[in-house]
């Protein structure tokens, strides 16, 4: 009985611990979501819920030298691993536009898809992102690329919703993606 209480007390500590880093990974994904954004222009809305475990989904908006981006994505599967390649993703992304403000949508997404599909290999993970990046020029032009759901956009003037499709790739599946997602 004094074998079983004391493996049952190593096991529950455990647990804490495990439960512990758990908690962690989750503040750790929801402290890389915005939590104020704006487009010149737009009215910009989004929540994300953590589940109870941690996961991959993926959104910023955010300005570089006056250029406005928003990207939105989803790595596949749940867990520690997802949430890892969501913050390699963001990381990437953010680390790409510091230095290339002036970058392409398509371009973006085939810098972070190299670091990306390299890191998903060292992990040993079966994973992939879809993603969707949306550029918007100071004239108010929006470029977009990627593979992730097809882009709804309300018209206000005609009371109208249009429907923008996805034609891209998804990140972490080949290591050159180049030409894969047309703006």
């Amino acid at each position: 009985e004094t074998l079983v209480s004391e493996r049952t007390s190593e096991l529950h500590r455990a647990l804490q611990e495990l439960w512990g880093e758990m908690e962690l990974a989750k503040k750790i994904q929801t402290a890389l979501v915005p939590r104020e954004f704006s487009l010149r222009d737009c009215d910009v809305a989004a929540v994300m819920r953590p589940t109870d475990q941690v996961g991959g989904v993926y959104y910023d908006v955010f300005a570089v030298n006056g250029t406005e981006w928003v990207l939105i994505g989803d790595v596949s599967g749940h867990g520690v691993p997802a949430g890892l390649v969501m913050m390699m993703c963001q990381t990437a992304v953010r680390s790409v536009l510091a230095s290339s403000p002036n970058i392409g949508p398509d371009e973006l997404l085939t810098i972070v898809n190299h670091t990306l599909t390299e890191n998903i290999e060292r992990l040993g993970e079966d994973k992939y992102m879809t993603i969707s990046a949306l550029r918007r020029d100071r004239d108010g032009t929006f470029r977009v690329a990627g593979m992730h759901q097809d882009l709804l956009v309300y018209r206000a003037a005609s009371r109208r919703v249009e429907q923008i499709r996805a034609e891209g790739t998804w990140l972490g599946v080949t290591g050159n993606i180049r030409g894969l997602n047309p703006v």
